[in-house]
């Protein structure tokens, strides 16, 4: 950077500065580098933070999918445990169908024996 580039009079807090300077003295440069150098990664971030929304949003939108996908799922097993529960009421009343006919078929065999 060179002094006939452009300068700006800046206010800031005794807190911030002392910030800024505590930083530039751990960086090794100016506190003016410092601030330069802060809001050229600002800037330069908008970029990275703009792709990460992007990626937020379709990550959202996955999720959204996927929760659909999981409600869907557990409505299924719900009714496939229904059903298997009634398969299994009609497969008790058949096997009482059946006994009831067997009964039936030995009293029937006794009645023709007589």
């Amino acid at each position: 950077m060179a002094r006939e580039d452009p300068q700006l009079k800046l206010r800031l807090t005794e807190e911030l500065k002392a910030l800024v300077t505590n930083a530039a003295k751990a960086n090794g440069r100016s506190v003016n580098a410092e601030i330069v150098s802060r809001l050229e990664s600002s800037f330069s971030n908008e970029d990275e933070i703009a792709y990460l929304r992007d990626k937020d949003r379709e990550n959202e939108t996955i999720i959204n999918r996927l929760t659909g996908m999981v409600q869907d799922l557990t409505a299924a097993a719900k009714k496939e445990r229904e059903d298997e529960k009634e398969n299994e009421e009609v497969r008790q009343y058949m096997r009482e169908v059946e006994e009831r006919i067997s009964n039936l078929e030995k009293a029937l065999s006794r009645v023709s024996q007589t």
